[in-house]
Order: C-alpha cells, then sequence, then structure tokens
C-alpha cells in the first residue's frame, strides 16, 4: 500500500460497516501504527457505528416523512417522473475528494441511484473508483468485503474480516442447530 493517504466515501450503511469492518481488521494487524485509509464521507442513513456520526452526510432523501398513505404517493410521483429519491451534495462530495466510493446500483428505492453517483464523479479529477455492492446472499457479502478490502488496498484485513465473519456465521449456525436438538429433546 502506498504512503498516500486513501480518502473513502459509503453512500449506503452496508458499505459503512463492510469499510468498518476492514478498517478494525487493519488497524489491528497494524498494531500502534496509523493505517492510511480514513473513511471520510456517508449517507444520511450511516449510524454505525456511532463514531462515524460527526462525518459529513452527503445524502439526503427527497421524501418527506408524513403519513404512510403520502410517502407512497411521494414515492410513486418521483419514480413515474424517472427521478430518485435521494440526492447527493455534489459540491461537499467533490470537496472531500474521494479515492474510493462504496455504493450499490441494485435498488433505486433503498439507496442513491448509482448513475447519479456515476454522473457526478464523472467529472471529478482524479476520478474516484466507484465500488458497486449488490450481494443477494451471505457468499455475495463476504464477495463484495473482499472487493471493498481490495479497492483500499486492504486484501489482508479483508481476508481477515471475511474470517472473522464467517467464524461468527458458523456460531450461530451451530447456536442455532444445537438448539433445535434440545427442542426436539422436550417433545
Amino acid at each position: 500500500m502506498s504512503s498516500k493517504s486513501i480518502r473513502v466515501v459509503s453512500l449506503l450503511p452496508s458499505a459503512t460497516e463492510l469499510i468498518h469492518s476492514v478498517l478494525e481488521e487493519a488497524q489491528h494487524e497494524a498494531g500502534d501504527t496509523k493505517i492510511n485509509v480514513k473513511l471520510v464521507g456517508r449517507s444520511h442513513e450511516c449510524d454505525w457505528p456511532e463514531d462515524y456520526g460527526n462525518l459529513p452526510m452527503l445524502t439526503a432523501s427527497k421524501i418527506q416523512s408524513t403519513t404512510s398513505e403520502d410517502i407512497d404517493r411521494q414515492v410513486r410521483e418521483q419514480l413515474a417522473a424517472g427521478n430518485g429519491l435521494y440526492s447527493v451534495d455534489k459540491e461537499l462530495l467533490i470537496k472531500l475528494k474521494p479515492d474510493v466510493i462504496v455504493t450499490q446500483s441494485l435498488c433505486k428505492v433503498c439507496s442513491v441511484d448509482y448513475c447519479l453517483v456515476e454522473d457526478i464523479t464523472s467529472g471529478m479529477s482524479p476520478k474516484p473508483v466507484l465500488v458497486d455492492t449488490n450481494p443477494c446472499s451471505v457468499s455475495e457479502v463476504l464477495r463484495d468485503l473482499r472487493r471493498v478490502a481490495s479497492a483500499l488496498g486492504l486484501e489482508a484485513a479483508g481476508d481477515a474480516a471475511v474470517a472473522k465473519l464467517k467464524q461468527r456465521i458458523n456460531n450461530a449456525m451451530n447456536t442455532a442447530s444445537n438448539a433445535k436438538k434440545e427442542q426436539k429433546q422436550c417433545r
């Protein structure tokens, strides 16, 4: 990894959590040495880890929270007009000068429209690397964790984060299996 600090932005909560997992493992590997990757911006929906709450918010919802019926109407109108449901603060994004932006293209209702992010970044120099996460299974979440780590130049930390997550999954599966066995014995 180069000595230049890598600046990363997350545009959805799951991406923030992937980034955090990688950075946590990288810092563990580095010990007292400071790692040169820094999360510099987040979406308005990112609320964990709490330490990131003070980072600049780059997104906002175009939908005003009122009644369920009104929210449904607003969403339908925005989508029918070909608009996304979220905005991105273009000036702030440019000011933050990210090297990497982690986002998604799976759902225009769930998060910022990927095409909007592409449009905004197309005029940036240097153009940030866009990491598009779209997991539909646990194995794809693990794949995306590795892809995020690779984009940050922290492949070993990504492998460690994947191993740790796999262990947590195995522990949960074993706990569930044991509970099911105990439940059958009670009948």
